[in-house]
């Protein structure tokens, strides 16, 4: 007698933990989903939350952009002779559309600007000076030394130090402020010509706007440039003599 051997068959789940299975996917999926929900809702909330504003939907006009630019800028700056030269139509056209008590602002806040150029203009010539006098006292140091004068080199060193002071080379520190001091001619040239145009527009309001202002304005303006110079006499800057 033969006997056969059949493997053994496994028999089906139960249906109850079919069903069982299905329900645990099904509550993973919704879990996933309300997660997901509530991470889109406290994004949507952070948004709104840290938004102080709303965004403007288009940048302001253009001519009142250059204006913008224009203003509040010194020696270092991206507007150069072209620009407000070219450019003094849209600059206008920019400050227009402002009130004549801000055009007013704009104004003293580019005298103050000017002013600040001046004071750099001031400092860069004292520099000058000084610089220069410990030149002349170096040459004098050096001519003496020639003489064998009776200071041993040590001694000499440490006078040269603390009068000069110097880190760079002092012909290199002179030929640099003559650079800087060039500069801020230049940034007050332009400084100049865009208070010029500022009051041209301050005028015209007064004209054609009929401002309440106006005699403010006008004394603004006149007390403003009585103490200021005169933009056609910058020549007298090229003109310094140091004292002897």
């Amino acid at each position: 007698m033969h006997y056969t051997s059949t493997a053994p068959t496994s028999s089906p789940a139960p249906l109850s933990a079919v069903l069982r299975r299905e329900k645990v996917k099904e509550a993973r999926g919704s879990e996933q989903e309300a997660r997901s929900k509530r991470t889109e809702e406290g994004q949507f909330l952070m948004n709104q939350r840290f938004q102080p504003y709303k965004r403007r939907k288009a940048p302001p006009p253009l001519e009142l952009r250059f204006a913008m630019r224009s203003l509040g800028h010194s020696s270092v700056t991206d507007i150069d002779f072209e620009d407000i030269v070219e450019g003094k139509h849209i600059f206008e056209r920019g400050l227009s559309t402002l009130s004549p008590n801000v055009i007013k602002m704009a104004y003293r806040a580019q005298l103050a600007t000017k002013q600040c150029i001046l004071s750099r203009i001031n400092t860069t010539l004292a520099e000058l000076d000084a610089t220069e006098k410990r030149s002349d006292f170096l040459r004098a140091v050096k001519e003496e030394h020639e003489k064998e004068l009776s200071v041993v080199s040590e001694e000499l060193q440490c006078v040269k130090d603390v009068v000069v002071g110097q880190g760079i080379d002092i012909d290199d520190h002179i030929a640099f402020s003559h650079a800087v001091y060039a500069e801020e001619l230049v940034a007050l040239t332009m400084s100049d010509m865009q208070l010029h145009q500022l009051s041209m527009i301050q005028g015209r309001q007064m004209v054609f706007g009929g401002d309440n202002d106006k005699s403010s304005s006008s004394s603004d303006v006149s007390t403003s440039d009585s103490s200021e110079v005169d933009p056609t006499d910058l020549d007298r800057y090229d003109d310094v003599k140091y004292d002897e």
